[in-house]
């Protein structure tokens, strides 16, 4: 029967693409069986067992059951054939929609979509078999429809055990993907431990190099950014790019860019489980630790603020003798880690302060065993191009560089500007100028710098859109950053003024209450459209919206993606329009 062949060819090619679908949806989770579990069960049950695979399967059954009796053979096998036709042409191989984040290719993919096929095929295999198997069908399906079906002469007539059976495996692909998860667990443990090996011997044939490390629930990225370009003004610097801060991150920094010339090795270490920093710093202990923040992020994993500062304060703990640790001083959870970790590291707070904290002597109390703080920001003015204060450096003898500048203990001071928005860039700043004084950079060089500093992509970055300007808010994803954002927001002139969000995620218990929070604050700023991402997962933000401005309501408009959010956007916005755009999730949470 010549639809056979062609019939089946279009069925696994549909499998192919809904495989292709899992396969992306797999490296976006991380490759870890419970967080795809959880896309599968919790996001996305449609996507695997749409309504259309057992209403196919029924028809096809009741087909096979009673359609013999009132079809010919040829008949019944053309009818069953189109129907798979149908579904492979115009319901199969997954809804098309557009994507963020597109697949990458990388050679993981490559053995775990190896190891998708070997499962899939033979499990397709199989059933091949038992439906052609003289053995288990002598009769074909005539066991149970009193008719005779003998042979592949007749199978080929009647395909339909053969469609029911690849429509059975294409509904189970995220069961054959978690099979193949763990079934190239210790191949990819194997090849993680190999790029691990090598990373550590590049670091020890590397002896002089200075390793920096940067953690904390925000701010992270921003202030390594900033670090990066202040020790660029003395240094060979080698960071890593981007958000790369996973144990594979580094190692690919360090086994391909890495370089002899280099002298200061910038590492982001991120977390989002117990004992995530320390394996990070296995791979590469610092000299110099810097932690931003302990805030809500990753509560889902961590916990609980006690989770996060534990895990955060690894960092410190697993400083180097005699290395340096930087805080955060308004952060008391950061701050409580200046007596963490080795009793003979030198120990530097930085901040903002306010001009009433200031004392005779331009230092500035702090809690938890600092006497002062050595960096601080006063007299902060925002604008829309950014930010303008004055930078103090309270000077101490302690230091991990022989040549710092600590030859005098006076106060230093110097004005900076700061082409970057929000005030917690100036916060990020004085962690970024502190580690570079530790380093042995001086003010004015760090001043000079500091205009020239780039904003960082997708960090309240400024982007003109034509006749309006969006802010790019889209990597930062915690309740702080996001009503920074919002205060930014207010202050420019514009038009009208949009927020697209999503809200946040891995919050944990929080997170209903975080994000009605965020709401309560956007309705208070009364802006002139809200567009919520995700009807379910922004239903808190919706109610905090009207708690606190009922008259918002017609202003708020919810979307099930960014893509549907943008289309609509661009039928309503105006010349002079500023859109922020708070946080943008993975296509994962897609509703």
């Amino acid at each position: 029967m010549a639809l056979f062949p062609l019939t089946t060819v279009l069925l696994v090619w549909a499998m192919i693409r809904r495989a292709r679908l899992f396969l992306h949806r797999a490296q976006l989770t991380g490759y870890k069986p419970s967080e795809f579990t959880q896309w599968v069960v919790g996001q996305s049950l449609p996507a695997w067992l749409p309504w259309k695979f057992p209403v196919l399967l029924i028809t096809l059954g009741a087909l096979s059951f009673w359609g013999v009796d009132w079809l010919s053979e040829t008949a019944l096998g053309v009818t069953a054939s189109g129907l798979a036709l149908l579904w492979t042409l115009t319901l199969g191989g997954g809804r098309e929609v557009p994507i963020k984040k597109p697949l990458v290719w990388t050679p993981r993919v490559k053995r775990l979509s190896t190891t998708l096929f070997t499962i899939s095929l033979a499990v397709l295999l199989a059933g091949a078999f038992v439906t052609l198997s003289p053995l288990l069908w002598q009769t074909g399906w005539g066991w149970v429809t009193g008719s005779a079906f003998n042979g592949l002469e007749t199978w080929l007539s009647n395909p339909i055990p053969w469609y029911m059976w690849v429509l059975v495996v294409d509904m189970a692909l995220p069961l054959w993907l978690l099979l193949a998860l763990f079934v190239n667990r210790p191949i990819e443990l194997s090849v993680q431990r190999g790029y691990k090996k090598a990373a550590k011997k590049k670091l020890a044939d590397h002896p002089g190099l200075t390793v920096v490390a940067i953690t904390g629930s925000f701010g992270k990225t921003s202030t390594k950014y900033m670090l990066a370009k202040l020790l660029e003004q003395r240094y060979s610097v080698c960071f890593t790019p981007g958000s790369y801060n996973t144990p594979m991150g580094l190692c690919k920094v360090i086994n391909q860019d890495l370089q002899s010339h280099h002298q200061v090795l910038l590492l982001e270490m991120g977390t989002r489980h117990n004992g995530d920093i320390a394996e990070l710093c296995d791979l590469a202990q610092p000299d110099l630790s810097v932690i931003t923040e302990v805030g809500a992020a990753h509560l889902d994993t961590l916990g609980s603020l006690d989770g996060v500062q534990e895990e955060k304060g690894t960092l410190a703990k697993r400083l180097k003798p005699g290395g340096a640790l930087v805080l955060n001083h308004m952060n008391p959870r950061v701050s409580a880690m200046a007596t963490w970790g080795p009793s003979n590291k030198t120990v530097w707070m930085a901040g903002w302060v306010e001009e009433s904290a200031e004392q005779g002597d331009g230092a500035v109390d702090v809690a938890r065993g600092a006497e002062h703080t050595h960096v601080r920001a006063s007299k902060p003015t925002f604008t829309p191009e950014g930010s303008t204060f004055t930078l103090h450096f309270t000077p101490s003898r302690e230091s991990i560089h022989e040549t710092s500048s600590t030859e005098s203990l006076e106060t230093q001071s110097a004005d900076i500007s700061l082409p970057i928005l929000g005030e917690h860039a100036v916060l990020n700043f004085t962690l970024a100028a502190s580690a570079a004084l530790q380093l042995g950079l001086r003010l004015e060089t760090i001043a000079s710098a500091a205009s020239s500093i780039p904003e960082v992509e997708h960090r309240l970055q400024r982007r003109p859109m034509g006749d309006h300007l969006v802010l790019d808010d889209a990597f930062n994803s915690n309740p702080v950053g996001a009503k920074h954002a919002l205060d930014v927001l207010v202050r420019m002139e514009g038009n009208q003024k949009w927020i697209l969000t999503p809200g946040f995620v891995e919050m944990g218990a929080e997170q209903e209450s975080l994000q009605r929070t965020f709401g309560e604050q956007l309705g208070q700023a009364s802006l002139d459209g809200y567009l919520l991402i995700g009807p379910k997962q922004t239903s808190s933000i919706r109610e905090g919206i009207l708690a606190s401005n009922p008259s918002m309501e017609s202003r708020i408009h919810t979307f099930r993606s960014t893509a549907e959010a943008q289309a609509w956007l661009s039928e309503h916005q105006k010349p002079g329009d500023i859109i922020l755009y708070e946080n943008d999730l993975p296509d994962t949470y897609n509703e």
